[in-house]
């Protein structure tokens, strides 16, 4: 006796498509505690037993047009933050995991919503290293939750946290270190170089002070930009030239249209109205921060322009004026042109334009601004100087590097890789060099040979 199984599809059913990667909704969806698109990333990660930085390389990065040959240091501990906010890398990025785990709206886990409304460069939005709550990561803990990253925790704006309202961390307690954006692994809240975990905090310090409450509006503002930016109300706000319309409304409403008198109530500086006005230049998150913090509302309430809404417009603290440099007298350039010159032809070569210009006394984008000749050539004469010089430099290493490992391998110790790397670190020369390896290798077989010699022994065939 045989069964047969006989499976009745409707004829217009269709298979739901698969995706590549495991589906995973992101933590705290309509919150102001909503993950960020690196936390999604590192626990996509570890739902498919990989590292980090693996998944981003071989299967994120190539689906972008990111040039990324490698996954160096610099995109790992600074690059990738950008992946949160709103400028290229976040873009493709989001694009990337939305094609792979074959779900749409992880734009909400950055602050691409409102690219159109902020300064494309990201100015004074994102924190140079990640931050979190050692509380938050102790709750989630003990309720069984997965520990996650919120994107609120990134902004640079955001220095305690919207749910508990305590200063965010940036260290291990354990080891003192920052924490790169790429995680070493895939559990968030241990640290990627001592594995202590960060949910542990530090000891209360009795005298610091209360947190300001400036500190905390700008908390609770950012987290309702991020419930807003999950809604399909961020496309009305977060629209191109909204603040343009919104700025234009706030002086005819509250000024007779006269951008002078709100510049003064306002306590902004001289012509700050009319640049956003008349150019039409985004702004950055801090702007916007401090613009709604004049008239006594919230970035969201601001950007609704709602006729009905009432504002603070008493007298505030004046912004801190701009400090022009004075002008430079004509003398002084040609001085200036002179050593340049100077240096240009005869050196010295070995230093770089920044050096040059502190010992002129001068800023480096002044001189590349007023001097553009011959900081040019000087720029040209100091990488020809570096490269004249990097195969000397790379000889004297390779020597150096042999006679280190003769001298260790002459001490009938042990010898591991971290002794020799220790070593060779201690006369600035990196293992990483492939010539230096091969210098070693060559040191160890010479060592050996020499030996047997010694020994009577007969060499061996290579």
């Amino acid at each position: 006796m045989s069964d047969s199984l006989i499976l009745d599809f409707d004829d217009d059913w269709v298979p739901p498509a698969r995706s590549r990667l495991v589906t995973l909704k992101p933590m705290g969806a309509g919150t102001q505690m909503l993950e960020s698109v690196s936390s999604l990333l590192v626990r996509i990660a570890r739902a498919h037993t990989v590292k980090p930085l693996d998944l981003l390389n071989r299967e994120i990065v190539p689906r972008t047009d990111i040039q990324l040959r490698r996954p160096s240091s610099s995109f790992v501990n600074t690059h990738a933050k950008t992946a949160n906010g709103l400028g290229k890398y976040a873009h493709e990025i989001v694009g990337a995991l939305e094609q792979l785990t074959g779900q749409t709206g992880l734009a909400s886990c950055s602050f691409l919503p409102w690219r159109e409304l902020l300064a494309s460069n990201g100015n004074s939005l994102l924190h140079p290293r990640p931050c979190w709550c050692p509380t938050c990561f102790h709750e989630w803990r003990a309720a069984g939750h997965e520990p996650h990253f919120p994107l609120a925790w990134f902004c640079e704006q955001v220095a305690i946290c919207p749910a508990h309202e305590r200063p965010l961390i940036d260290r291990c307690t354990q080891c003192g270190r920052q924490q790169p954006f790429v995680t070493r692994h895939a559990y968030l809240d241990y640290c990627s170089y001592c594995g202590e975990w960060l949910g542990k905090e530090e000891p209360a310090d009795g005298n610091a002070a209360a947190l300001p409450q400036r500190a905390i509006a700008r908390a609770k503002a950012i987290g309702e930009l991020i419930v807003v930016g999950q809604t399909p109300e961020a496309l009305t706000l977060g629209a191109r030239g909204r603040h343009v319309a919104v700025i234009a409304n706030l002086v005819q409403r509250h000024f007779g249209g006269v951008r002078v008198e709100a510049e003064r109530r306002l306590g902004v500086r001289p012509h700050t109205l009319q640049s956003w006005l008349g150019k039409h230049r985004l702004l950055s998150l801090k702007l916007l921060f401090e613009l709604s913090e004049r008239v006594g509302v919230s970035p969201v309430v601001l950007l609704r322009n709602d006729p009905t809404t009432t504002f603070d417009l008493s007298q505030r603290t004046a912004m801190k004026p701009i400090k022009h440099r004075p002008p430079v007298s004509k003398q002084r350039l040609d001085d200036l042109r002179k050593v340049l010159d100077g240096i240009a032809r005869n050196g010295p070569h070995h230093l770089p334009l920044t050096d040059i210009a502190k010992t002129l006394g001068e800023k480096y984008t002044f001189l590349r601004y007023r001097c553009p000749d011959e900081c040019r050539r000087i720029s040209a004469a100091h990488l020809r100087f570096k490269s004249d010089n990097s195969a000397t430099k790379l000889a004297a290493s390779v020597t150096q590097s042999r006679k280190i490992m003769m001298r260790l391998l002459s001490s009938k110790r042990r010898i591991t890789r971290k002794i020799v790397k220790a070593e060779l670190a201690a006369h600035r020369i990196s293992i990483a060099c492939p010539e230096v390896r091969a210098a070693l290798r060559r040191a160890v077989s010479d060592f050996v040979s020499t030996e047997r010699l010694r020994r009577g022994e007969k060499p061996r065939s290579s």
